[in-house]
């Protein structure tokens, strides 16, 4: 279990372990309470320092290399932190576009999505971690993103323009359509080709 905490700039990884079959962690939603003031012995917790300001996080399972990698978007750093998940090291840390706010892997094509809400862009970084382009949302203040990887088409919740860019993964062309007010998350399903804002 991986937590972005905004206000201490850390990572908090939980190693769930043999607590998944305990009753306090199987059943969390009902019991947090109980959860956080009576944790189990053996649940190890760790902190990792990451950028200022971390709001979002996804994680990449590597099939070819076997490779886990966590991305942590720091909004006040304008960067992106990658973490080997083995490790529990930071191994890069990105310069992506100003104040980013949400991030979203293509898990086939390994591509990386950062949606940077003060200057209305979407950064994509490639397997290598090198950011190679910032493509305009055409959007006002995009807050939330998500890939449809069968379609190969990303989604951006354009908060003060009301607004959803589509950006074409392969061209990169953008289009908008028009959503309802103040849109800031944004789902894909992408079996049943829906798209939830």
């Amino acid at each position: 279990l991986y937590v972005a905490n905004n206000l201490d700039n850390q990572l908090t990884a939980v190693d769930m372990g043999k607590n998944l079959n305990d009753p306090i962690t199987k059943n969390l939603t009902k019991n947090f309470e109980n959860f956080m003031y009576n944790q189990p012995s053996e649940l190890n917790i760790n902190k990792m320092p990451v950028g200022s300001h971390p709001s979002a996080i996804t994680l990449y399972d590597n099939n070819n290399t076997d490779d886990q990698m966590l991305y942590v978007v720091n909004t006040d750093s304008d960067t992106v932190s990658v973490i080997d998940e083995t490790k529990k090291e930071i191994i890069d840390q990105i310069k992506v576009g100003h104040k980013p706010r949400d991030i979203d892997i293509h898990t086939v094509n390994g591509m990386v999505y950062v949606a940077n809400s003060m200057s209305n862009t979407v950064t994509v970084i490639d397997q290598e971690n090198k950011p190679i382009k910032n493509i305009p949302t055409k959007g006002k203040y995009p807050t939330g993103l998500a890939v449809d990887e069968e379609t190969n088409v990303v989604y951006v919740a354009n908060t003060d323009s009301d607004t959803v860019s589509l950006i074409d993964g392969k061209s990169n062309k953008t289009k908008l359509i028009q959503v309802g007010n103040g849109p800031t998350g944004i789902a894909v399903d992408s079996k049943n080709n829906l798209v939830y804002v």
